[in-house]
């Protein structure tokens, strides 16, 4: 049977052509029903190594023929049946962000488009900068922007 509701947060940037499958995802709903989307919109900071492990995150994405900042693209999607459109903003504790992001660093170092752009050693150092990141009280938090569609 056709779902009443259909509910996806942080997928779509790890899809390629993320507008298409909210569209598919759309199709599928019963008569009545919801699909709600939530995905990166941004992630903003003034951590140098934080953003550099961004970058690094963003194209690497990118490389798999995905988008990392699918909020967007989901922003131009509205039609008749959107009901809500909007982004949600909250802040994220540097020493959080670390703690998601440093097992993501480990597990890029096999990868081929990594290993194209940073050495080992290189890959070593910006771990080494985060986790002085995240172990820095005073590192500022990242501002996480969310997009958010609720949709018919």
């Amino acid at each position: 049977a056709a779902p009443d509701l259909l509910y996806a947060r942080y997928l779509l940037a790890h899809l390629p052509d993320p507008v298409a499958v909210v569209a598919g995802w759309r199709s599928q709903l019963a008569d009545g029903g919801l699909l709600v989307v939530e995905d990166l919109e941004a992630i903003d900071t003034d951590v140098p190594a934080l953003r550099e492990y961004l970058a690094l995150a963003d194209g690497l994405v990118a490389s798999r023929g995905a988008t990392m900042h699918v909020g967007p693209l989901l922003a131009e999607v509205a039609d008749e049946g959107v009901r809500v459109n909007r982004t949600l903003q909250h802040e994220v504790a540097a020493a959080d962000a670390v703690a998601l992001f440093l097992p993501n660093l480990a597990s890029w170092r096999d990868d081929p488009w990594i290993a194209e752009r940073r050495t080992p050693a290189e890959l070593d150092d910006l771990a080494e900068r985060l986790g002085a990141a995240g172990r820095d009280g005073a590192a500022p938090p990242l501002t996480w922007t969310l997009r958010q569609l609720i949709a018919c």
